[in-house]
């Protein structure tokens, strides 16, 4: 019997994950297929979800939380971040887990690796307050980086500091230095660092994958700093969630191969990511 997993968001119809999981289940020759359900209503998600023929999906804006009800259990990472983006279904029973701490957490890892660092003495920043935001908070507090958060609404800085044991800041022009920042907020905002941050050990990831370059990064790009991109950050969670949801190891070479030539026309085949490239092996 087919098996259904489904995004479950709105407005969604531009993502790339049913390409990304239809890939990695054709390529493993499982029985299963990944749908959008582009709804804003929690109670469709819920009605969905409680199908048996529905095996899990992946959960985004705007039910990251308010999801969190409706499920049987919480994995220790959904529940720390207070955010669910992953829902299995075992036994029955529906698990929520939280992928977007893994890959902020990752990636940021590899980047200190690459930049040949370790993790003494440096600091970080986040930027932002909402769901994400406390996925970002939650990769540096388990990385055991200091960080700092920003955001507009200050409140919202100070209740997510409180909760994963960073620092609100209100002025960035105050901050003498960071070594990481963690973007998370929307790609309308223009968010930019101020120009004395912005220097090339400065690793910078963005969590936005449309536009592909966001204002943040573009300034990063400007001065040679360490860059990861939306699209790096989605890969590596949606892999993550291919293992929750199978079991098995993700097919991540041809997974990457999809996403990079057939995403929006092949939109990562120029100056492709770091992510891609060193999965496709045209890297070490």
């Amino acid at each position: 019997m087919q098996g259904n997993y489904y995004l479950f968001g709105s407005p969604i119809s531009a993502s790339p994950s049913p390409l990304l999981h239809n890939t990695g289940f054709t390529t493993k020759s499982l029985p299963f297929v990944y749908s959008l359900c582009d709804t804003g209503d929690i109670n469709e998600v819920a009605t969905v979800l409680k199908k048996e023929e529905t095996l899990g999906g992946s959960v985004t804006i705007p039910h990251k939380q308010s999801v969190m009800p409706f499920l049987d259990s919480l994995s220790e990472d959904a529940t720390r971040v207070k955010a669910v983006n992953t829902v299995k279904r075992v036994d029955g029973k529906l698990e929520g887990h939280n992928t977007d701490w893994w890959a902020i957490y990752s990636l940021t890892e590899k980047c200190l690796e690459r930049a040949g660092r370790g993790k003494e003495g440096l600091t970080g920043l986040v930027v932002g307050a909402g769901g994400t935001a406390h996925a970002a908070c939650y990769a540096l507090q388990q990385l055991g980086i200091p960080f700092l958060i920003w955001n507009r609404t200050p409140e919202k800085a100070v209740e997510l500091a409180n909760q994963f044991g960073g620092k609100q800041v209100s002025d960035l022009d105050s901050i003498e230095k960071i070594d990481i920042v963690v973007s998370t907020v929307p790609p309308a905002v223009q968010f930019k660092l101020p120009e004395a941050l912005v220097t090339p050990s400065l690793i910078v990831v963005e969590l936005v994958y449309h536009p592909r370059f966001t204002s943040l990064l573009l300034q990063a790009r400007e001065k040679g700093c360490i860059t990861v991109e939306g699209s790096e950050i989605l890969f590596v969670q949606g892999i993550r969630q291919f293992e929750i949801w199978t079991g098995e190891t993700a097919p991540s070479k041809e997974m990457a191969h999809a996403f990079v030539h057939l995403h929006k026309d092949g939109l990562l085949k120029e100056d492709t990511p770091y992510t891609f490239r060193q999965i496709l092996g045209e890297i070490q």
